[in-house]
This record gives C-alpha cells, sequence and structure tokens, in this order.
C-alpha cells in the first residue's frame, strides 16, 4: 500500500475546546440554578421561621425573634391584606405569610423554568 493509498483521518466530534466550552456553560448554568434555588430557600425558610415564631407566641423583644420579623417584613407586607390574621391558642398566625410562602414557592419554580428554557443549549 502506497503513502497515497493511505486512509485520511476523520475528525469525529467537536474539538476539545468546545467540549470544554460546552462544559463550562452547562455549569455555570447550573451555578445560576443553584443560586437562585438557594436564594427562594433562605427567603422560604425566613417566612417559614416567621409563622412558626408568631403562632408559638415568640417575645418580638428577643434579638433573633426581632431580627427574623424584621428580615421578613418585606417578603410577607403584600400578602398581609389579603386575608385576615387567624388565631391559635391565642397566638396571631398569619394566614397571609403562608400565601407568601405559597406564591414565592410558585415563583421560585417558574424562574427556574425561565433559566432552564432561556439558558439551556439546544438539543
Amino acid at each position: 500500500m502506497a503513502a497515497a493509498d493511505a486512509p485520511v483521518a476523520q475528525r469525529t466530534g467537536p474539538s476539545a475546546f468546545t467540549r470544554g466550552m460546552r462544559r463550562l456553560y452547562r455549569d455555570l448554568l447550573l451555578r445560576l440554578q443553584q443560586l437562585v434555588g438557594l436564594a427562594f430557600i433562605v427567603i422560604e425558610g425566613i417566612v417559614a421561621l416567621r409563622v412558626v415564631f408568631k403562632a408559638m407566641g415568640a417575645n418580638a423583644q428577643a434579638g433573633f425573634s426581632s431580627l427574623v420579623y424584621n428580615v421578613s417584613s418585606p417578603f410577607v407586607g403584600p400578602f398581609h391584606p389579603v386575608f385576615k390574621d387567624g388565631n391559635i391558642n391565642g397566638h396571631p398566625f398569619e394566614l397571609g405569610s403562608v400565601l407568601a410562602m405559597l406564591v414565592f414557592a410558585l415563583l421560585a419554580y417558574l424562574v427556574l423554568r425561565v433559566v432552564r428554557v432561556l439558558f439551556s443549549p439546544h438539543s
């Protein structure tokens, strides 16, 4: 077999650079989704603590409960006029805070879906 008759090597896939860029893009997308998810989990946790503290009659003057109430106020404020607060064993039960948790869970789902649709590579 002569040198001219030798088969020519064919590329069978993307280059190493392209594979590396795709891997980097996937990793960035995953990190973005994790960051969005973590932000919503923190918000949900703070609002859940507020609901539990209010229902159990936590002292609003105590440092930690005051911090939880102050940090969660911007998140639950728009939802408090929706329902009248109830009482559990003489302590307030904030239905507006529960509604806020439901809305934020739905919002988290929608944001994660939009991120996935906008930034996922088309296969």
